[in-house]
């Protein structure tokens, strides 16, 4: 029997483009490893002001995601950042035929926008 998968939404994973972020969210997902399969989908926010949310696809295990997304600091154009990376988290959940039991964004003000609108469209608990 397969374990059910969780969707990690974080900007607090290591991975390729900062691999020296904190371990913690990486610990949760070691530490329930026996009973859940994951997907991080790992964001790195960079300061261009250009198309808010423009995303980096920068590497790919298949188990986590490293990508960059644009926006300005203190949260201007956070929503629409958010809202595209949503979008794009949900095309490559389609694209890779994934099925999703639970999506997780680790902060509830940032990740947490892009979490809520993929757990809505995919019909599952935040």
């Amino acid at each position: 029997m397969s374990r059910p998968l969780v969707v990690h939404i974080s900007g607090d994973f290591p991975d390729a483009v900062q691999p020296r972020k904190t371990r913690a969210i990486a610990a949760l997902v070691e530490g329930t490893a026996d009973a859940f399969e994951h997907r991080v989908y790992s964001l790195n926010r960079v300061g261009r002001t250009a198309l808010p949310g423009a995303i980096e696809k920068v590497a790919d295990d298949g188990h986590v995601a490293s990508w960059t997304y644009a926006a300005p600091p203190g949260g201007l154009f956070l929503a629409t950042a958010m809202r595209r990376v949503a979008d794009a988290i949900l095309d490559d959940i389609a694209r890779r035929g994934i099925r999703v039991a639970l999506v997780q964004g680790h902060k509830l003000t940032i990740e947490g926008l892009a979490a809520r609108r993929v757990a809505e469209a995919l019909g599952v608990p935040y």
